[in-house]
C-alpha cells in the first residue's frame, strides 16, 4: 500500500522515521506509511474537514436563507463554481456569478453580496478547493506523534495493556490518543469535539 498523498499530513515516511527513531527498510516503510494514513484519516474525521489542500465536490447543501453558507471544509482557497437551484437541476442559468459572492478563507464561509440564499434541501451546489497548501507545523507534528504512538502500540503489542509490573519496576502504558494530539485536533476542528 502506498502513502495516501492526497490526505497524508506529512510528506514522507522518513519524517516519521526520524521523529520516532524507527529502523529503515522497505517493509518498515510500508508499515509506517499505513499507520501514517490511519493517523491522517483520524485527524480528518475528528476535525470534520479535509485538512490537506484538494479539490472538493461537487458538494450539495441544505440552506435556510440568509447571505452566508458555512462550508464543511476549510480553509477555502478557491471556488470553482457555485449554483443555487430549488429544482436541483443546476443548469447554467443557476450558476451564481463570481462577482456576486466572496468567501472567508479561514472560516470556510461563502457570503453572497448581491443576493440571498433561498430555503431548501440540497439546493446549493459548490465545487471548491479546500485544505492547507502547507500543513501547519503543529498539525504535522501531532500527526507524526500519533503515527509513532500507533507504531509503538502495535509493534510492542501494547493494545489493551495499561500497566506491566514485576518485582523491581512498574510500567504504565498510554492506552488512548495522547493529550497533545487531541488538543491540536481541537484547534483545527469544524465540529464540536467530544472526548471521554
Amino acid at each position: 500500500m502506498a502513502l495516501d498523498t492526497t490526505n497524508a499530513l506529512t510528506s514522507s515516511w522518513t519524517n516519521v522515521q526520524t521523529f520516532g527513531g524507527m529502523p529503515a527498510g522497505s517493509a518498515q516503510q510500508v508499515y509506517v506509511e499505513d499507520l501514517l494514513d490511519r493517523a491522517s484519516w483520524w485527524f480528518m474525521k475528528t476535525c470534520g474537514t479535509k485538512l490537506k489542500s484538494q479539490s472538493i465536490g461537487p458538494e450539495y447543501y441544505d440552506v435556510a436563507g440568509g447571505r452566508e453558507l458555512r462550508l464543511r471544509n476549510a480553509p477555502v482557497t478557491a471556488v470553482a463554481s457555485l449554483y443555487q437551484d430549488t429544482s436541483r437541476a443546476f443548469a447554467t442559468a443557476s450558476l451564481i456569478d463570481p462577482d456576486d459572492y466572496t468567501w472567508y478563507e479561514d472560516e470556510g464561509i461563502i457570503l453572497l453580496t448581491n443576493a440571498v440564499f433561498l430555503s431548501g434541501r440540497r439546493i446549493v451546489k459548490i465545487t471548491s478547493t479546500a485544505g492547507y497548501t502547507t500543513i501547519p507545523y503543529d498539525l504535522e507534528n501531532a500527526c507524526i506523534e500519533l503515527t509513532c504512538f500507533l507504531y509503538d502500540r502495535y509493534t510492542n503489542k501494547r493494545i489493551g495493556t495499561k500497566q506491566v509490573s514485576n518485582d523491581s519496576r512498574s510500567i504504565i502504558y498510554i492506552s488512548e490518543v495522547p493529550k497533545m494530539v487531541r488538543e491540536i485536533a481541537t484547534l483545527y476542528s469544524r465540529k464540536k469535539m467530544v472526548f471521554a
